[in-house]
Order: structure tokens, then C-alpha cells, then sequence
């Protein structure tokens, strides 16, 4: 007989890479599709079968309800970001499964009862919060989405989001805006000294919102609306890294004939390129350096700026991938 040799691990078995994200960035790599947030899938099927069983013994009645929904919503550059608390009611001492209809919204952070909320999706491909023990339960919740610019001038995004019969969500925006809805709105509100527009939407017995945001025309000559996405790339070696970012900025409202960036301190930028650059410069501010682009001219429409910059790489340390912000 001939000894079997050592058994090369099957390549399923092999350590998955890891890419560690500040928690603070999350809601900007977590796609409005990803799970990132459900439960383990085998603890959350014992669960739902569970809450099957006492749905069928329930027949018609719908044990689990959301009557109430308080929503908050910030925009920042093209992102919005929303915290929500809902109010979930079960009418029953055993597990029950409640519809929870998020769609276009990166789910980073849901909780109930102050807990690890279990969510997962049941055989109809639903997104379902298990809720166990009879009365009102407290459902706290933080998600992103991404604003779609459009054609005609103006700023756009669609949600969904659990039906409840009582519901709200208080919009801020940067500017002095007009906001369209699909769902019952207030009359914007604009914040001269802070320069923000805020509205109150409400919701209740509406699933779907979509929502415009468009300038009115006011306050134009004092500030623009920048908003900005990148793509970047970064080469290693021993003891060096290269970043290579390709920036692309939105300039509305009203032109700008400076952009400022920043990345972190370690970083030196070597090259910035872009079609009406007239200088660049480089200043550190506290931890970050701050890159100012300066353009021939004030104006409105697409900026694409091209950076480079190099950074020494420090043997052994965890490596952690560097961020170009727009200011």
C-alpha cells in the first residue's frame, strides 16, 4: 500500500479575504441590495418556521402590525442617509413573523429592543423581522441610500419602506430647495443661517416615496451644490502604495471655480490633472491634507479630476485603505 499524502485543503476551505471598514464609512460600501445586516440563516429559519406554524394557527388574523413609523433623513453630497424608530405590535406570546418592505436602502444597523433585530427573508423572498412575546416592541434602524441626478436639473431618489398606519419623515437638505413628493408634504422650510431646507413627509398608509429635490431659484448667488464620486485604485508594495483616483464632481446651482479635497495626512499628492485646472496646492489641516483644485473658470456641469499621490507602507501594520473626500 502506498501512504496517502497530506490532504490539500479543497479550495472552499481556504480563509476568505477580509476588508476592514470604519463604521463610520460603512453606508458608503454596503449596496441597498446586501445582507449585511440579517440573521444567521440557520437560526432564523427555526424561527420563522416557528412563527409559520402560529400564523397558520392564527388563520386570517394578522398577529404582527406596524402602527406607527418616525423617520429622519439628512442629505449629504449625493447621499442620504435615514435613522428610523418603528413601533411593532404582536398580538401573540409566540414568534411572529412582521413584513418589513426596505428597497433601495443599504441597511447598516437594525435593532429591536435595543438588540441584534433577526431579520432574513422567508420562502416568498420577503424581507421578515421575527417579534416574540405579545405587546409594542421598539425598532431602531440606520440606512443609506444614493440620490440620482436628473436631466432637467434637480436630484432624485426612491425608497420603500415598511406600511405603517401612522408615519412621518422629516427631510433636511443643504439650500434653499423646492421638494416634490409622491406622498403628502409640508411646505419646505428654509434655514437661512444654517442654509438648509427641511420638510415633513408623511406616510402612513403609503409603502413607495419618491421624492425631488430642485432649486427654486433663491439664494443661488450664495452657494453651490457639489456632488461627487470616485473611483480608486491602490498599488502595493514593501514599504510603498500608490493611489491612482478618478474623481467626478457635479457642480449645480451655481459655479465654483475651486474644489477641495481631502485624504489622509500620510499621503503625498504627485500629479492632479483635469481639463480647465489652472493649479493645484496641498496644505495639511489637522489630520487630513486638504488639496485645492483651482479651475480657469466658475462653472456649472461635470468636473473630472484625475489624482495621484504615494505613501510609504509600514511593514507588518494592518493596511487600511485610503479615502479621497470631497469637501
Amino acid at each position: 500500500m502506498i501512504p496517502a499524502g497530506p490532504a490539500w485543503p479543497e479550495p472552499d476551505a481556504r480563509p476568505a479575504a477580509k476588508i476592514y471598514v470604519p463604521y463610520r464609512d460603512l453606508a458608503a460600501v454596503v449596496d441597498p441590495a446586501a445582507k449585511s445586516v440579517l440573521m444567521d440563516r440557520a437560526e432564523f429559519a427555526k424561527l420563522l418556521a416557528l412563527a409559520a406554524d402560529n400564523a397558520r394557527a392564527a388563520a386570517s388574523i394578522d398577529l404582527g402590525q406596524v402602527p406607527r413609523a418616525e423617520y429622519t433623513a439628512d442629505v449629504t453630497g449625493e447621499k442620504l442617509a435615514v435613522t428610523g424608530e418603528l413601533t411593532v405590535v404582536s398580538m401573540s406570546d409566540k414568534p411572529v413573523a412582521v413584513p418589513m418592505h426596505f428597497a433601495q436602502l443599504a441597511l447598516t444597523d437594525v435593532t429591536l429592543d435595543a438588540k441584534p433585530a433577526p431579520l432574513g427573508y422567508d420562502k416568498k423572498a420577503r424581507l421578515v423581522l421575527i417579534v416574540t412575546g405579545r405587546g409594542a416592541h421598539k425598532v431602531k434602524l440606520s440606512a443609506s441610500t444614493t440620490l440620482k441626478e436628473l436631466s432637467g436639473g434637480g436630484m432624485q431618489f426612491g425608497v420603500s419602506l415598511p406600511s405603517a398606519t401612522a408615519g412621518r419623515m422629516i427631510l433636511r437638505a443643504p439650500g434653499d430647495l423646492e421638494i416634490h413628493a409622491t406622498v403628502p408634504a409640508s411646505a419646505p422650510r428654509y434655514d437661512k443661517q444654517a442654509d438648509r431646507t427641511s420638510v415633513e413627509l408623511t406616510l402612513g398608509g403609503h409603502a413607495a416615496l419618491t421624492v425631488v429635490l430642485a432649486g427654486n431659484g433663491r439664494q443661488e448667488d450664495q452657494s453651490a451644490i457639489l456632488l461627487g464620486e470616485s473611483a480608486t485604485s491602490v498599488r502595493l508594495s514593501s514599504a510603498h502604495q500608490v493611489l491612482d483616483c478618478l474623481y467626478t464632481v457635479q457642480v449645480l446651482r451655481q459655479g465654483v471655480r475651486e474644489l477641495v479635497f481631502e485624504l489622509p495626512k500620510a499621503w503625498t499628492v504627485t500629479d492632479v490633472s483635469c481639463p480647465s485646472l489652472v493649479r493645484w496646492s496641498v496644505t495639511t489641516e489637522g489630520a487630513v491634507k486638504a488639496l485645492r483644485v483651482r479651475l480657469r473658470k466658475a462653472a456649472r456641469g461635470t468636473q473630472a479630476l484625475h489624482i495621484q499621490a504615494t505613501s510609504a507602507r509600514a511593514g507588518g501594520a494592518v493596511w487600511r485603505s485610503p479615502r479621497v473626500a470631497l469637501r
